[in-house]
């Protein structure tokens, strides 16, 4: 939440109408925005799963899947912090909160990953880094799917609820 309570506002926000005060927070639209998002990044995460569990061991599908799930929650940040494009919003508007939680996060996801006695608490084995560009290449695709939704007139009317 400290990533979208320092978002400066859309350019053309003042340009919307107001919502109507009898009018639920979470309309069905939102809702169901939400749940697609939720629904790709567990189907990144199930399909690095899948793809691992046949030539790893369990520890490391284990720690292949929570780089998945982790890089493709902060790809739902980005996402999420404009209407239109993502790409754009990281180009065109500063917001420091951001890069801090996108930076701790994953520095704290390379600790847990990396450091023998973190890694043990989790039961996570060590990964090559190859196996890990792949699990964050997964979680990335979340970003790409989503940016490309939202460029389809359907998408524009749905998530505008």
């Amino acid at each position: 939440s400290l990533v979208f309570e320092a978002e400066e506002a859309e350019p053309d926000a003042m340009r919307q109408p107001p919502r109507r005060p009898d009018a639920s927070l979470f309309t069905a639209a939102t809702v169901g925005v939400a749940l697609l998002q939720g629904l790709s990044v567990l189907a990144a995460c199930l399909a690095v799963y899948l793809l691992a569990r046949d030539s790893h061991a369990p520890d490391a599908v284990r720690a292949l899947t929570y780089a998945t799930l982790v890089t493709g929650v902060l790809m739902l940040i980005v996402v999420n912090r404009a209407s239109r494009s993502a790409v754009d919003a990281l180009r065109g508007r500063r917001n420091p909160a951001l890069w801090t939680v996108v930076g701790a996060t994953a520095a704290l996801m390379l600790l847990v990953l990396t450091v023998p006695a973190i890694s043990a608490l989790f039961r996570f084995a060590p990964l090559h880094a190859g196996d890990l560009a792949g699990s964050v290449a997964a979680g990335a695709l979340c970003l790409l799917w989503f940016e490309g939704l939202k460029r389809l007139p359907w998408w524009q009317r749905l998530s505008r609820g």
